[in-house]
C-alpha cells in the first residue's frame, strides 16, 4: 500500500515498480531518483496495532509527492480475490484495507532473497533508492544498499521514540532533498549519513562494539538502526 497518492492493489515487486513509474512520471519532482520505504508490519503484532495502523493515513497524506511508503500485505477490501473475508484492519485515504498473510510472505521472501537479511517477525521499516529510467520510462528497486530499521530494537535503544517519529524524519528529509537546487543521486546513503553514520555490516559492528567502552556503547548502538547495509 502506497502512501502519497496512489490506490491501485500493490504487494509484488512488479507492482509496486508499476506504482513507482508512475509516481517518477506523474509527482515526483526528482525524475531520476526516490527514496521508497517498505513496511513489513503485521497487524497482530502489538507495536503495529497500537504505532502504525492508528497513523497510516496521517502517514499517507503527510509523504506528499516526495516518497512512498509501500505496506506489505495491505489490500483494498474490494480486491475481492485476495480479500475475501477477511476484516478490514485500516483506512486509508477513502477505502478500507485489509490483509492477507499470503500476500505479505510472497513479497517478504522475495526481500530476504534480494536484500540478504532475515526477518525476525518485528515490524521494520526499509528504506532503498528506486531510480527511473527515462528512456524506458520505467522505475526500478535498488537493493544495493539499505536501511533496515527494525522499530522494537530501534525504540528498546532509544534511537526514536515512536514509528511516527521515524516517519516525519522521513518525509522531511525527502522533501529538502527533493528541493535542492542539485537532486541527490543516492538518497539512502544521504539520509544515513545524515545521521553522522556509515555502518555497512551488523557484525562488524558487535565487534567493534565489544571494544568500546561500556558509556560509549549506547549511542553506538543507536546509530545502528540508521546505518546503510549491503547484501
Amino acid at each position: 500500500m502506497p502512501l502519497g497518492g496512489n490506490r491501485d492493489v500493490y504487494w509484488k515487486k512488479r507492482q509496486i515498480e508499476d506504482a513507482l513509474t508512475r509516481s517518477f512520471i506523474h509527482r515526483y519532482r526528482n525524475k531520476g531518483v526516490a527514496l521508497t520505504g517498505i513496511l513489513l508490519a503485521r497487524p497482530e503484532d502489538s507495536l503495529t496495532r497500537d504505532e502504525i495502523l492508528p497513523h497510516l493515513n496521517y502517514w499517507h497524506h503527510r509523504s506528499g509527492d516526495y516518497v512512498d511508503f509501500f505496506c506489505v500485505g495491505y489490500l483494498p477490501r474490494w480486491y475481492a480475490d485476495s480479500t475475501a473475508g477477511l476484516p478490514p484492519v485500516v483506512t486509508v485515504g477513502n477505502g478500507e484495507w485489509a490483509f492477507a498473510q499470503s500476500a505479505f510472505v510472497e513479497l517478504l521472501t522475495v526481500i530476504e532473497e534480494t536484500a540478504g537479511i532475515a526477518y525476525d517477525g518485528s515490524p521494520s521499516l526499509i528504506l532503498l533508492n528506486s531510480y527511473f529510467n527515462g528512456f524506458r520510462e520505467r522505475a526500478y528497486l535498488n537493493y544495493s544498499r539499505i536501511v533496515w530499521i527494525n522499530f522494537r530494537e530501534a525504540i528498546a535503544d532509544q534511537a526514536v521514540s515512536t514509528p511516527t517519529q521515524l516517519a516525519e524524519y522521513i518525509f522531511q528529509f525527502a522533501k529538502q532533498a527533493n528541493e535542492r537546487p542539485q537532486s541527490s543521486q543516492d538518497p539512502v546513503w544521504e539520509m544515513s549519513d545524515s545521521f553522522g553514520h556509515r555502518v555497512l555490516k551488523r557484525g562488524v559492528v558487535d565487534a567493534l562494539l565489544a571494544f568500546l567502552p561500556d558509556w560509549a556503547k549506547p549511542s553506538a548502538r543507536r546509530a545502528i538502526h540508521f546505518a546503510v547495509r549491503k547484501p
